[in-house]
């Protein structure tokens, strides 16, 4: 057994975030407004994926634990402490005993244990149910102690609850389960986080005000009054944000070279990172040849496809995030290499054709069809030219969200290759399984390999943090060898922010980071 909690943790985190007004500073109090593209109608992200609510829940909640700075491991946060069992199959969580409901009520164990059952219940619609498959039993063992059980090892650990709000039950617990994600809760929320929900003004804009009973040592909030806002157009984000209408706006990162250039604005990477990529279709010509696949990735200048798009996006050459405790750097897939390319294309007996395009011994050209999304259009683009370069000829085919959304969910209708950007689940124990098992749910590649399948089942058990270290790198050195994937780019969020907004950070736990922080000074 092992406790997970350090004094030092606490103490920084109370350094951190609970920024009271030191002498000379900004002073507290005043309303900062922050602008997003669209305000989700259900700001309780238990029932809805809308990353806007997901940001929102370290205002109007408080969740278990949160992830430290670097996101590479987790801190307190409701929870004070937490012991595994060493199956990592049970585990018993310290609570603290300080946090208030908006209402009044006292947050206690009962709470979080009710919370996680019904988050576990895949009828209550928890959008994060997955993570929770296992659970047998969440109890509370004392009025500040919760023990979970699990039928399977959590190998995550702790890091599943950075993303479930506790939620109160003395205010939800008589809504039948099948009914629940219809409640009028979820639109106007009571949590227990540094703001409270107060309204929402005739033109969408949902008014937050400071709760007064949040603990000073997580952070209680400068800001008298925060103001989401739903701002559709970027051009009109930018605008509001340039005449200090907004403080602070969260917008697509390609657009950070438009923040940079005004001395009244700054851009600030929102973790979690997204991450961009190709699954290639090994079981369909050409793709089904690996030094085909080789050479698609060997031809690709990802640090130019960065730049081309934005300061803030990093190149992708493999599955695990950047700065991950686990990644080889010696194990990226090749990259800005096109006399590579060339020679394994050569080898593999494609040809340069009087028109560039390389061309097999029975005259067949090397050509696929690339579908995507419209939003990764310019990006894709250059790709494709990069691609023909070397001799390879790509046909984008550009979709609308729904239909390549149906696409993606039916096989049969899948091209040759696919472009998507997701937000990995896991930062601090990343779980590969689902795009490179062949059993995967994500597995749009449709690969298969037989070491592959071993070790991303290996890599959901306990492992002592050696071996664990071992089974990645060769996943890594797989991935490098059959690129059943491309991996493009690490792409985060955007927060553009006013200089007359002090006190802004971000990190892993998103726009709202370093809230209890943020003052205006005007």
């Amino acid at each position: 057994m092992r406790i997970s909690v350090a004094t030092a943790n606490i103490l920084l985190l109370a350094g951190t975030l609970a920024c009271s007004g030191d002498a000379g500073g900004p002073p507290a109090g005043g309303t900062a407004v922050y602008c997003t593209a669209a305000l989700p109608d259900v700001l309780n992200t238990f029932v809805t994926p809308d990353v806007t609510a997901s940001d929102a829940r370290w205002l109007l909640f408080t969740p278990l634990v949160r992830y430290d700075a670097e996101g590479s491991a987790m801190v307190p946060w409701l929870a004070i402490a937490w012991r595994w069992n060493s199956a990592r199959t049970e585990v018993d969580v310290a609570l603290r005993t300080d946090i208030v409901w908006h209402d009044g009520e006292t947050l206690d164990a009962d709470d979080v244990a009710w919370t996680i059952r019904i988050a576990a219940d895949p009828v209550y619609g928890y959008v994060g149910a997955d993570d929770l498959a296992g659970l047998l039993a969440a109890e509370p063992i004392a009025a500040d102690t919760v023990r979970l059980r699990f039928d399977r090892p959590l190998i995550a650990e702790m890091e599943p609850f950075t993303a479930l709000p506790i939620l109160p039950r003395h205010l939800l617990d008589t809504i039948p389960a099948e009914r629940f994600d219809e409640a009028a809760f979820h639109r106007s929320p009571v949590g227990s986080g540094p703001f409270r929900f107060t309204e929402r003004t005739v033109d969408g804009a949902v008014v937050l005000t400071r709760h007064e009973a949040f603990p000073e040592a997580l952070g209680r909030a400068g800001l008298d009054r925060l103001i989401l806002r739903g701002v559709p157009e970027v051009t009109s984000q930018l605008v509001e944000l340039q005449t200090g209408n907004v403080e602070a706006c969260v917008m697509g990162s390609s657009r950070a070279a438009d923040v940079e250039q005004n001395a009244a604005l700054r851009a600030l990477p929102v973790p979690p990172t997204g991450i961009q990529v190709i699954p290639l279709n090994g079981r369909q010509a050409p793709l089904d040849d690996v030094r085909v696949r080789r050479a698609l990735s060997a031809a690709l200048d990802r640090s130019t496809l960065a730049t081309s798009l934005s300061s803030l996006i990093q190149p992708a050459r493999t599955f695990l995030p950047p700065g991950s405790r686990w990644l080889d750097a010696t194990l990226l897939q090749p990259d800005a290499d096109s006399a590579r390319a060339a020679a394994v294309l050569d080898s593999a007996g494609w040809r340069p054709g009087p028109d560039g395009i390389r061309r097999n011994a029975a005259g067949r050209p090397l050509r696929f069809t690339l579908a995507a999304p419209q939003p990764l259009r310019n990006l894709l683009t250059v790709v494709q030219a990069q691609w023909r370069r070397v001799g390879i000829d790509v046909e984008l085919r550009f979709l609308e969200g729904a239909a390549y959304v149906a696409m993606i969910r039916e096989p049969s209708t899948r091209p040759a290759a696919m472009a998507l950007s997701f937000i990995p689940d896991r930062i601090v124990t990343p779980d590969p399984w689902e795009q490179l098992n062949s059993e995967g749910g994500s597995n749009l590649a449709a690969y298969r390999n037989a070491t592959v399948d071993s070790l991303t089942a290996l890599l959901r058990t306990p492992l002592a943090d050696a071996e664990r270290a071992a089974a990645y790198h060769e996943v890594q050195r797989r991935v490098m060898e059959d690129v059943p994937l491309l991996y493009l780019l690490h792409a985060p969020r955007l927060l553009a922010v006013h200089a007359e907004l002090d006190g802004v950070l971000t990190d892993r736990n998103g726009p709202f980071a370093s809230v209890a922080a943020w003052r205006v000074t005007r």
